[in-house]
């Protein structure tokens, strides 16, 4: 094992505590969803919507943060992640009608998707042993992501569902005050912005590889968007946990962050396995057991989802530093930035609508019938995943 520098562990430290702020603005509305849903007749057609609106908008803004993140300072990206964030949190927190209230989350998830590009391209960059540094990166972020659903729903029932999104604008401040965490020379550019448009560089971006790659990414985050965004709603369909509370913490809630806590364990497992055998096959084995379980999820009912929810979050995340992994191992470190930038393109313009197919399933047959259709598209990344990625090379990457 590679062991950490001093400006190794600065960057971890800012990026988890960073990620563990965007991931949990990722939990926040799904969390509260199930309580936003009176208010709008049980309108879920709606609701799915806002769910895809903020996603369209991580995802246009993520493939823009990730094609500046090789060619501009990464403090000033990181400091706009925080400062959209917090003004997109205010609007929520002050809306009055639809057309506010998707504003206000359109805004929030393009401060939001600023993150995980630049801070993933961080990563992979100047972080040697950079598998496990995701998955340490991971674990934390999902720390942070599992402190929101409780939290929310919990000050979500006792104060009001915009509430959460009043406290959530403060702590988005919170990445400006520790932005001189980033090493001075780890903040550098790499790329001059002529190097953006090199018919060299685009040819690595499009290589079959990367292709296969984003596919991969796309059918697993579409699947995943789809199973968290339902999940605390699936809790009070099933009338299990529903809305009894202790001391005002509320049992769905506490349960929804800890199926988040069981995939930040994922993601660190996953950065600690895959030195055994090639990513690819990686990525493969520890993807396949979510399948049977999301497919028959909706259908479980009862104690069972309580059991089955941990595993599938678990297996999902336990794939991300694999496919960051993948990611820095097909692409030379200055592309890194525009790999992320085509990642987050696809899962969350086009992966955000997990969302809303999920919206559109739950309003007319019913919730149940929604984890089975996202289990359908994780099988679909698992096949191209075993036919057009399974390797044991992991001597080259495409640069060479």
């Amino acid at each position: 094992m590679v062991s950490i520098s001093s400006k190794e562990s600065r960057l971890l430290i800012f990026t988890s505590v960073a990620h563990a702020i965007s991931d949990g603005w990722y939990f926040l509305y799904p969390s509260l969803l199930f309580l936003m849903a009176p208010q709008y007749d049980d309108d879920f057609v709606f609701l799915g919507l806002l769910a895809n609106i903020f996603l369209v908008a991580t995802g246009i803004s993520g493939t823009f943060a990730g094609l500046l993140s090789d060619i501009f300072r990464m403090r000033v990206l990181f400091a706009a992640f925080s400062i959209l964030c917090c003004l997109g949190c205010l609007l929520v927190f002050y809306s009055s009608d639809k057309i506010s209230i998707s504003l206000g989350l359109f805004l929030l998830g393009a401060g939001n998707g600023i993150y995980h590009p630049v801070g993933l391209a961080s990563i992979t960059r100047h972080i040697r042993n950079s598998v496990n540094g995701l998955g340490i990166h991971g674990l934390n972020g999902s720390i942070g992501g599992s402190i929101v659903p409780v939290l929310a729903i919990s000050i979500g029932f006792a104060y009001g569902w915009k509430t959460p999104f009043a406290l959530a604008a403060i702590v988005s401040i919170l990445v400006l005050l520790i932005l001189p965490l980033i090493p001075e020379d780890f903040d550098r550019p790499i790329l001059n912005k002529s190097a953006l448009i090199s018919k060299l560089m685009a040819s690595k971006l499009v290589h079959k590889h990367m292709v296969v790659l984003y596919c991969i990414v796309l059918f697993r985050e579409f699947a995943r968007i789809g199973f968290i965004t339902f999940l605390a709603t699936a809790l009070l369909s099933y009338s299990v946990l529903g809305k009894d509370h202790i001391l005002g913490v509320s049992y769905a809630g506490f349960f929804v962050s800890f199926v988040v806590a069981s995939g930040g364990v994922g993601a660190f497992i996953g950065g600690k396995v895959a030195r055994w055998i090639s990513y690819e096959r990686m990525l493969f084995l520890i993807c396949l057991p979510a399948v049977p379980l999301l497919l028959g999820f909706g259908f479980a009912g009862g104690v069972s989802i309580l059991i089955l929810a941990p595993l599938i979050f678990f297996f999902f995340n336990a794939g991300d530093p694999l496919v960051g992994g993948l990611l820095g191992k097909y692409l030379p470190p200055e592309m890194h930035g525009q790999g992320f930038a085509i990642l987050h393109a696809g899962t969350h313009v086009i992966g955000s609508l997990g969302g809303l197919l999920g919206g559109v399933i739950a309003y007319y047959y019913g919730v149940s019938w929604v984890f089975t259709v996202m289990g359908m598209f994780l099988l679909f990344a698992v096949v191209v995943n075993r036919i057009l990625l399974w390797s044991d090379d992991r001597t080259k990457m495409l640069s060479t």
